[in-house]
């Protein structure tokens, strides 16, 4: 695996990390890019419980542990192309099938012992049989981008992100409303990250599954059961099962009535356009000059195929894109990301034009510093480069809150919205002959 330099963002999000397999009290400094997912979490957590000496001196330089971001040992981002400051290119590989959850849980050891014995065999985390379950959901989770499937973990996945678009209500001990902590800020993130922490802590002491569904409800019951075995439970943030239900399902309450304002208020918000091949299914493509959350798959759920949202002046991402589509639609997303960066490169009087569809219609930017980032659902083989336009595109970013240097797109919406008809029209366009359109 080839070492890539030390990539840092001003916005990256940074905490301690107590240590509690470290001889004496040792704390690490965490680093995580905004809005943590949940395997970042989960990686924070095993590091906390499983991390000695060893694993400091050999991941950990200047005492720093880098979960997700730094293209360093725990980042697993990649299967794209940069350019390096000499004007060439490298690519970036990825770690495929991996998350940051299970690239630490690959690097981290337990000792595994049998009968009551002392000593024992000493293992990768990853074969931790009270983890492999967990860490197949994190990287499911990561992989996929589908946190709603009946799997419990898969449910706190999705929590996870719900949670961030909403303030944290303080209380008093009698109700009373003490105070409140606003969304994207360190003290928000913290409290995310322990009520995690607090379910992994308490399923790590369940001896088996349990039921087939491992369910909140079946969570509470080992809350209650393992605050007596949990030596070092006071450093819970969550005092009571009640408390950390609360704290999930406002979230998914929240979220609920969310999607259901925004489901409401489409069509009337949007515009939709119909386009698709003059022998084919018609694609319903709406834009949408909106903040809302919820907006993409509330537009989805009434019949959009296409949502390409804008996010309108005075909020944080304004300028920025989120552009998405149906599951099973057949509008090629990496298609339109490399017609867009083809154009901002334009817009921007770039000195050197990277044109090569391998570079602008895979995962992740096409180009060093290009505002926009595909996501795929299937991570690209790293090895196969004429395999990777084969990883289809599902969401086409310009700007998000989990990386808040990135800067608005140079384009117009009518550019934008000019592209997302091209494709649907011309599903099968040669990207090496497509010219930019006027």
């Amino acid at each position: 695996m080839p070492t890539f330099p030390l990539v840092r963002s001003r916005s990256d999000y940074r905490d301690r990390i107590r240590l509690l397999n470290h001889p004496g009290t040792h704390y690490l400094d965490g680093t995580y890019h905004r809005r943590p997912h949940f395997d970042e979490w989960f990686a924070r957590w095993m590091v906390s419980r499983f991390a000695n000496p060893s694993f400091v001196a050999r991941y950990c330089p200047n005492n720093e542990v880098m979960l997700g971001i730094g293209g360093q040992d725990f980042d697993e981002h990649g299967g794209h192309y940069e350019q390096t400051p000499d004007g060439g290119l490298t690519l970036i590989v990825p770690k495929e099938g991996s998350c940051t959850a299970s690239l630490v849980a690959r690097a981290l050891t337990f000792t595994k012992r049998s009968n009551g014995s002392k000593s024992g065999r000493v293992q990768p985390l990853d074969r931790h049989p009270r983890l492999r379950k967990t860490l197949s959901y994190a990287v499911h989770d990561d992989t996929t981008g589908d946190g709603r499937a009946d799997d419990f973990f898969l449910r706190v996945a999705h929590i996870v992100k719900w949670r961030y678009n909403i303030p944290i209500m303080v209380w008093k001990a009698d109700g009373k409303l003490e105070r409140t902590i606003d969304v994207d800020t360190d003290e928000h993130y913290a409290m995310v990250g322990e009520w995690v922490s607090q379910a992994l802590d308490a399923r790590y002491h369940e001896p088996k599954w349990g039921p087939k569904n491992f369910d909140i409800l079946h969570l509470s019951n080992l809350m209650n059961r393992n605050m007596r075995k949990e030596s070092d439970w006071q450093r819970w943030l969550f005092k009571s099962p009640a408390a950390w239900l609360r704290f999930g399902n406002e979230a998914a309450l929240a979220t609920q009535l969310g999607h259901q304002e925004a489901y409401n208020a489409y069509p009337t918000g949007a515009e939709v356009i119909k386009a698709g091949p003059a022998d084919g299914k018609q694609l319903q493509i709406a834009y949408w000059e909106t903040a809302s959350a919820q907006a993409a798959s509330a537009a989805r759920a009434r019949g959009a195929d296409v949502v390409l949202q804008h996010y309108p002046a005075g909020t944080p991402l304004a300028g920025g894109w989120f552009i998405s589509i149906k599951k099973g639609c057949l509008f090629d997303l990496n298609r339109l990301a490399y017609l867009l960066q083809l154009e901002e490169q334009a817009a921007a009087s770039s000195s050197r034009v990277v044109t090569d569809p391998f570079f602008l219609a895979t995962r992740g930017p096409g180009y060093l510093n290009s505002p926009w980032f595909l996501y795929c659902g299937s991570k690209p083989k790293a090895e196969d480069r004429a395999d990777e336009l084969d990883a289809a595109g599902v969401f086409l970013f310009n700007m998000s809150l989990t990386e808040q240097d990135t800067p608005a797109s140079k384009l117009s919406v009518q550019v934008v919205r000019d592209h997302a008809a091209f494709v649907a029209t011309n599903p099968n366009f040669q990207l090496e002959s497509a010219r930019v359109m006027a």
